[in-house]
């Protein structure tokens, strides 16, 4: 009986040591850069377009897609580029993203 109660006592006290060891803090989450697309300029065959990042981080990797094909990647040094599209063709809508 003896033996029992101190078994008892030993996993009320393991499980009081393990619960209390527990780490409750929530993982944090890295928090995306907003990046954004401005046309500058353009005319029927070419686009300038300036890609700007909020919270530039040195060789942040960019990709941008036209018309969901990968049309450029960019490692960025500054926070700010301007690029330039000579592939667009006239009275065509194209998507970048």
């Amino acid at each position: 009986m003896k033996n029992t109660i101190y078994t008892y006592y030993l996993v009320i006290i393991s499980i009081f040591f393990g619960v209390s060891a527990c780490n409750s803090t929530d993982p944090k989450i890295e928090e995306v850069p907003k990046l954004t697309l401005t046309l500058e300029e353009v005319t029927c065959t070419e686009a300038w377009i300036t890609l700007s990042i909020d919270s530039f981080a040195v060789n942040t990797e960019v990709v941008l897609e036209k018309a969901d094909t990968v049309f450029a990647e960019y490692t960025l040094t500054e926070p700010s580029v301007v690029i330039y599209d000579s592939l667009l063709l006239p009275n065509q809508s194209y998507v970048y993203k």
